[in-house]
């Protein structure tokens, strides 16, 4: 049987790399599993400039960098794989990984974010990586003077929507609501933009096209009326789904989806 390690962390986000900083400093044997971008979602944010101690604007790829460049000046060691599975043994957990390796842990702490929730209509993924997308800083250059469509009213959908301001043409900001749900600096930079249209209360009924998007059409939720935006993009920003589906059945979760836990971060699950 392999090493019985204190502690496994679970994430390579922000939250798993500062309990790796706690773990190291403390003396604790562990393991941080991480896959994906450095950073998680952070690494996609275009600006960042609301965290402690961090005086802004600087980009999510450069405050990653910062953080794994911390963690390895502190002889962190990041195991690049996906846990898929995880069991309570009684004297430890059993991770195994997506090569099929098994680990053992005593704690686990659980970092795994969030992922973007699915665009809504049926038949859209098929736009997937042909002018559907779930980024924009990782996809916004190639609607270079183009015109884009944002769906979502949350800080994520005017952040998305401002960053594309610097390369497309128009960016219509489509939100189901007759307010955005954003912070108001953020709604008033919007409001500033002079290459944002708002379409408030609006949903999206098709997106339209063959081989690649070609337009979207959205519906207004109180008159029904149906328009069409001559878009080449669509950027979804319609909030995130916990990634718990490691823990189901292992600990509560709440509607959403979330995991419950107490005032000291304790899940359900007795130890």
């Amino acid at each position: 049987m392999s090493k019985v390690h204190e502690l496994a962390i679970i994430g390579g986000g922000p939250a798993g790399y500062t309990a790796a900083i706690y773990a190291i400093r403390g003396g604790v044997d562990f393991l941080l599993f991480a896959d994906g971008v450095a950073g998680g979602q952070i690494a996609t944010t275009a600006t960042l400039e609301n965290y402690t101690g961090v005086p802004g604007p600087i980009t999510g790829m450069d405050f990653s960098a910062r953080m794994t460049e911390q963690a390895a000046g502190l002889g962190i060691e990041v195991e690049q794989a996906h846990i898929e599975k995880l069991e309570d043994r009684g004297q430890f957990f059993l991770l195994t990984d997506d090569y099929d390796e098994e680990h053992r842990a005593r704690v686990v702490i659980l970092a795994t974010g969030a992922h973007y929730r699915p665009f809504p209509l049926e038949g859209a993924e098929k736009f997937a990586g042909r002018g559907l997308s779930y980024c924009a800083t990782c996809d916004g250059n190639f609607f270079r003077d183009q015109e884009v469509a944002v769906v979502g009213g949350g800080d994520t959908a005017l952040e998305e929507a401002l960053y594309l301001t610097r390369m497309c043409r128009t960016v219509h900001l489509v939100h189901r609501r007759t307010e955005f749900r954003g912070v108001p600096v953020l709604q008033r930079r919007v409001q500033a933009a002079k290459n944002i249209t708002p379409h408030l209360p609006y949903v999206p009924e098709k997106i339209l096209g063959s081989d690649g998007v070609e337009g979207l059409e959205i519906k207004n939720v109180e008159t029904d009326k149906i328009e069409t935006l001559a878009v080449t993009g669509v950027f979804s920003a319609l909030g995130m789904v916990p990634n718990s589906e490691l823990v189901k059945g292992l600990c509560k979760l709440d509607p959403g989806g979330y995991v419950v836990v107490n005032e000291r971060m304790f899940t359900s699950h007795p130890r």
